[in-house]
């Protein structure tokens, strides 16, 4: 007689906690809104008063770690990966999202730290060697690849704009970038100057088709 696998079955396959074990992350102060689409392995360290939306996906290997401090805040779509020997460490009080932050230390040597109160939204994605100090932010459709941004003071809406963490915003790459307290680079690229072209330029059209 053919064994239907259940869902729990392909959870433990690749290493993920069961419905149940997810469901019981609570007994540990963490807050699981939706355990059958939250995704955890084995091993994650979750501190007290991490929220987990529906949606995340907090993975590792064997060799990888993976630790989130007290109070963190895990929005739907985010994706942390820690594998081959890749560590990802979250301070506390972070928000991760909304829109789809990827965190990854998917290679040897790979390693991500985020300080006190950063924030990473918009749709970021963080690999490499990174870190980000207290308070700093990535904002926006950015591949931040071993970036390092200093940490502030009181948060990322504290008094003095100058001493708050290095902000990193817009879209595009950044690459190797270190930024200090109160620093801010805005990726955003323009449209000024690019010329309009028809769409056929990229999509000719069929032989034979009246131009």
């Amino acid at each position: 007689m053919t064994v239907t696998p259940t869902l729990d079955d392909h959870r433990r396959a690749l290493g993920l906690l069961t419905v149940d074990e997810t469901l019981a992350l609570g007994a540990d102060g963490v807050r699981v809104l939706d355990p059958w689409s939250t995704l955890v392995s084995s091993g994650v360290v979750l501190g007290r008063g991490t929220v987990l939306y529906p949606g995340v996906v907090v993975q590792r290997d064997r060799d990888g770690v993976v630790q989130v401090g007290e109070d963190t805040v895990l929005y739907p779509g985010t994706f942390l990966l820690a594998t081959a020997g890749g560590s990802i460490r979250v301070g506390a009080r972070c928000e991760l999202g909304p829109g789809g932050v990827q965190v990854k230390a998917n290679q040897p040597g790979a390693s991500i730290e985020l300080g006190t109160g950063v924030r990473l939204l918009n749709g970021c994605e963080l690999v490499g060697r990174c870190r980000l100090g207290d308070g700093a932010q990535v904002i926006g459709t950015i591949a931040a690849q071993s970036v390092e941004l200093g940490g502030g003071l009181g948060g990322h809406s504290h008094v003095e704009p100058d001493e708050r963490g290095a902000v990193l915003k817009g879209a595009g790459l950044a690459r190797g970038l270190r930024l200090q307290r109160g620093d801010v680079v805005n990726l955003t690229p323009s449209f000024d100057g690019v010329p309009v072209e028809r769409q056929s330029a990229y999509h000719p059209k069929p032989s034979g088709t009246p131009r």
